[in-house]
């Protein structure tokens, strides 16, 4: 693949079986001190967190997918810190890819690491150390 990676809003709807704008019983939405996501699953995550379904206050992605044209799920919550990590050699997201995605998360407080490998999650000491201090700050 070459970064051709396409989620419609109808791939979403089949994701959300309820209301997003509020939750049935009136509850506030689940608190998570961090979400980690990787590819895919960082939509995903940007989904659940600006449709209010979850909430945290850090977000450590990797690789994350574009998101489609109409996308609108955008995170209002300004206290939430990002660290997202590009693979330069990325073929399935390109960094531009991930870059555009991470642009319209509507964050104000996002670090961007670039590593030299793909569609990857880096594993080495130097990267571990990085994910450590960033979810322990």
């Amino acid at each position: 693949m070459n970064g051709n990676i396409v989620i419609s809003d109808s791939d979403i709807n089949h994701v959300l079986t309820y209301n997003i704008d509020e939750h049935p019983d009136g509850s506030k939405p689940k608190y998570y001190d961090a979400v980690i996501a990787f590819s895919q699953g960082c939509l995903a995550a940007n989904l659940l967190i600006a449709s209010n379904i979850i909430s945290t206050s850090k977000l450590l992605l990797f690789s994350p997918i574009p998101a489609p044209v109409s996308w609108k799920y955008i995170i209002k919550d300004n206290t939430v810190q990002a660290d997202v990590y590009v693979g330069e050699n990325d073929d399935l997201v390109t960094p531009e890819q991930s870059l555009l995605f991470i642009s319209m998360l509507g964050l104000n407080d996002i670090k961007i690491i670039k590593h030299r490998w793909g569609h990857v999650i880096p594993t080495s000491k130097e990267y571990k150390i990085l994910y450590h201090e960033f979810l322990n700050k």
